[in-house]
C-alpha cells in the first residue's frame, strides 16, 4: 500500500503550488515512464514466486487491490486540498497590501 501512495504522491510533486489537474500527469513523461516501471517491478515481487520467498510477499486478490486502491488513491485530493489552501489563502496573507492615496 505504501508503495502504491508513493506512485501517487509523485504525481502531486509536478507542482509545488499548481493542481495536479491543471498541470496534468503527461507533463513529465519520465516520471510516467518511471512509476510505471516502479508498478511493474512491485507487481513482479508480488507475482513471480520467487519474490515470495526472497522477499517473504504473497499475491494480492482483486479485492486486497481495491482496497489498496482505496487507501492510496485519496493522498492526490489530501495534496491538493492542501495546494489549494496554499494558493487562496497563504499567500493572500503574505501580500503586502497596497497604501491607496
Amino acid at each position: 500500500m505504501l508503495t502504491l501512495i508513493e506512485l501517487f504522491n509523485a504525481f502531486n510533486a509536478l507542482s509545488d503550488h499548481l493542481s495536479l489537474f491543471s498541470v496534468g500527469i503527461f507533463g513529465n513523461l519520465y516520471l510516467l515512464a518511471a512509476n510505471f516501471s516502479s508498478l511493474l517491478l512491485h507487481l513482479a515481487v508480488l507475482y513471480i514466486p520467487i519474490g515470495h520467498t526472497v522477499f517473504g510477499t504473497a499475491s494480492l486478490s482483486l479485492t486486497d487491490w481495491v482496497l489498496v486502491f482505496l487507501f492510496s488513491a485519496p493522498i492526490i485530493l489530501i495534496v491538493e486540498i492542501l495546494k489549494y489552501y496554499e494558493r487562496n489563502y497563504m499567500e493572500a496573507k503574505q501580500m503586502p497590501k497596497k497604501k491607496i492615496d
